[in-house]
Parts: structure tokens; C-alpha cells; sequence
């Protein structure tokens, strides 16, 4: 198996066990296990657990890290508006999202610049 290979079956693993836990924790949602309101305050974490999956399993591409980081702060953003931290709420926090999208995007870039880098330096692709 390549390392292609590798991440797309990682990747689909971690796919499917995000789908079984947002599964099971609907279905105890519905059966009235959980708080009423525990699903409706806690989605955002999806987020960022759907960010550390990616992180674990795109941890070579530059791309994807940088993704991976600006969906978990847009899922931090959430939290901290759901919870009505700081009196904020979506119509006063959006510029939040404007600096979870940027650094994002400077992680990859930083990301890119070194990993061009270390190719120029020694020959070899990250």
C-alpha cells in the first residue's frame, strides 16, 4: 500500500468512526439520554474533532493542515458564540471567521514555503 493508499484508508476510517459517534450520539439524543439542549450547544465540537481527523491524517499536506486549522477555530468561533462568551453572538463576532479563514490560510502557505524549501535543500518532497 503507497502512502496515497494509506491516507485515503485513514482517512475513511476516520470518516467512519466520526459518523458512528455523530450516530450514536443522535440516536441518544432521541431516546432522551442526553440533555435537550446538549446537541443543539454542542455541535460545534464536530468540528473540531472533524479538524483533528484531518490533522491526524493530512499531517503531510500542507493543504489540508491549513484546512484542518481553520475549521477547528470556525468550530472554536462556535463554541464560544453558542455558550454567549463575552456577550458574543454570530451578528457581532463574525470577524472571527474572517480570522480563522486567514490563518489558516497562513498556515498552509507557511507550510508550502517550508516544505518548498526543504525539497530545494535536500532533493526530497515532504
Amino acid at each position: 500500500m503507497n502512502g496515497s493508499q494509506h491516507r485515503r484508508v485513514t482517512g475513511d476510517l476516520t470518516w467512519g468512526l466520526l459518523l458512528i459517534a455523530v450516530g450514536v450520539v443522535a440516536l441518544l439524543a432521541q431516546l432522551g439520554q442526553l440533555p435537550a439542549d446538549a446537541w443543539r450547544r454542542g455541535w460545534p465540537l464536530l468540528l473540531v474533532v472533524m479538524a483533528l481527523g484531518q490533522l491526524v491524517t493530512g499531517y503531510d499536506s500542507p493543504r489540508r493542515v491549513g484546512s484542518a486549522v481553520t475549521m477547528a477555530l470556525v468550530g472554536g468561533w462556535f463554541l464560544v458564540v453558542q455558550a454567549g462568551w463575552h456577550g458574543l453572538r454570530l451578528s457581532n463576532s463574525w470577524p472571527l471567521a474572517l480570522v480563522a479563514v486567514g490563518a489558516g490560510t497562513m498556515v498552509r502557505a507557511l507550510l508550502t514555503r517550508l516544505a518548498v524549501a526543504k525539497e530545494d535543500r535536500d532533493g526530497s518532497a515532504l
